[in-house]
């Protein structure tokens, strides 16, 4: 849907451009993350989708909100866009599904100073000195 919407890139088209990506993006979450939320504002769904649901897409938020704001100014506010502007924007959604596909990394688990004493140690053992007074 996003590379339908890029035949719509262009300075006069601004405005369906967005329309059409922002909903791309938006099909993308529903489908991808079990979420239908066709009347929520953007505020909203973002709101809904990172903080409601604890979705794993909480760390991408600043991105998708990013993408869906500037689309919203152009649908809403009748804001014009060149094209690298455009451009921009739709790589930000590219890289947004890019992102979101992508498996998240394990977070570290936290390491208490027991467990760090007790790890193998990984090298040479070096010799036990004592000081002479």
């Amino acid at each position: 849907q996003l590379e339908e919407a890029r035949r719509l890139m262009d300075p006069e088209h601004a405005r369906e451009y967005c329309f059409a990506a922002s909903q791309a993006i938006r099909n993308y979450i529903e489908a991808q993350f079990h979420m239908h939320a066709p009347r929520l504002t953007t505020e909203e769904f973002l709101r809904d989708l990172v903080e409601v649901r604890e979705t794993m897409l909480a760390s991408h938020r600043a991105l998708l909100g990013d993408f869906l704001e500037h689309c919203d100014l152009a649908k809403f506010a009748g804001w014009h866009y060149s094209i690298p502007a455009l451009e921009d924007m739709h790589e930000t959604a590219i890289t947004f599904v890019q992102q979101a596909a992508a498996p998240e990394p394990p977070s570290p688990q936290p390491t208490s100073a027991v467990a760090q004493a007790c790890k193998p140690f990984a090298g040479e053992p070096e010799p036990i000195t004592t000081a002479s007074a």
